[in-house]
């Protein structure tokens, strides 16, 4: 029975590491340079209306 769990641990880490959670936009866009900086008198968040405003891409 301890075996078994471990295992099942030990695949729900792998599983769980491997998976990349940022959207397919984001992971597609090349960035080159330095990230810019937010303006908060322009935005009061990063992501507004599905739209991220650090990257420029949709969300």
């Amino acid at each position: 029975c301890t075996g078994i769990t471990f295992v099942c641990h030990l695949f729900m880490h792998l599983m769980a590491v491997s998976i990349d959670p940022a959207d397919y936009n984001v992971r597609a866009k090349s960035y080159k340079g330095p990230m810019p900086v937010f303006d908060r008198t322009k935005h009061a968040h990063v992501i507004e209306n599905c739209h991220c405003y650090l990257c420029e891409v949709d969300v």
